[in-house]
């Protein structure tokens, strides 16, 4: 099983990383990742950030 996290932030808006998020995640899924949890969160500079886990098991990289 492969895990990984993906960090997005967007400087200017909230609802902008949203929609950001939101298309990465079903371009992830289409992609066969399934999605483990979506957190959203603000940097020291408070920078709106995201964190994206997904995961893919190993027989559906074969």
């Amino acid at each position: 099983m492969e895990y990984r996290i993906i960090r997005m932030t967007n400087l200017f808006s909230t609802s902008a990383l949203k929609r950001e998020v939101e298309r990465e995640i079903n371009l992830l899924a289409e992609e066969g990742w399934d999605i483990v949890s979506v957190s959203f969160s603000f940097t020291a500079m408070l920078i709106s950030a995201a964190f994206i886990t997904i995961k893919r098991s190993d027989k559906d990289t074969l």
